[in-house]
């Protein structure tokens, strides 16, 4: 192919050249821009505060409030290499591990039932939907195949919680008398 002057065109060079110049271009306006944005960020951080973008927009939430999403809190993080087994012989290191988990995004309180729903009509019911969503698909994501089905039809996180809780620590309580006795004997 030729451009009308006569000259050869090669559109991997232009390509090329003309990514090199937008490179170029851009390094200078995104340098400039990207230190504004770095130290509006910080100023922000160090009041404890950061926008989120949410359906209420410009609504400030604090950094360490429950309710604070991090932009890497999606539905698809993993945080456990060993889910849950179906028969829960692994649930005390799962359920630490989760505790722990949820401990470091400041989500604990939407399985230990202490953030509860609020009403419908509250400032805060929207941010409570979507971290309870995002807890609920942290927890299903913990959980072996064959036990995903059943936390399917669970609507909050808690509910989740308190079902694995009592399946799996059922048969506990007799283990528990069983280790107290012989430990009283050894005495």
């Amino acid at each position: 192919m030729a451009l009308e002057i006569g000259v050869p065109f090669h559109p991997k060079a232009l390509c090329k050249g003309l990514a090199s110049l937008a490179v170029f271009v851009g390094s200078i306006s995104l340098d400039q821009t990207s230190r504004s944005m770095a130290r509006e960020h910080d100023d922000q951080v160090s009041k404890g505060i950061v926008v989120v973008a949410s359906s209420q927009q410009g609504k400030a939430t604090k950094v360490d409030s429950p309710y604070y999403l991090h932009p890497s809190d999606h539905p698809g993080l993993v945080f456990i290499m060993h889910p849950l087994a179906e028969n829960g012989e692994n649930y005390f290191t799962w359920r630490r591990s989760m505790m722990t988990a949820l401990e470091s995004k400041n989500k604990v309180g939407f399985v230990d039932n202490s953030i509860t729903k609020p009403y419908i009509n509250s400032p805060d019911f929207q941010s409570w939907v979507k971290c309870n969503a995002i807890v609920l698909s942290w927890l299903t994501n913990s959980l072996t195949k064959e036990i995903q089905s059943s936390a399917a039809h669970t609507e909050t996180a808690s509910e989740l919680w308190a079902d694995f809780d009592e399946r799996f620590t059922q048969g506990i309580a007799p283990r528990i008398y069983e280790l107290r006795r012989t430990i009283t004997l050894l005495q």
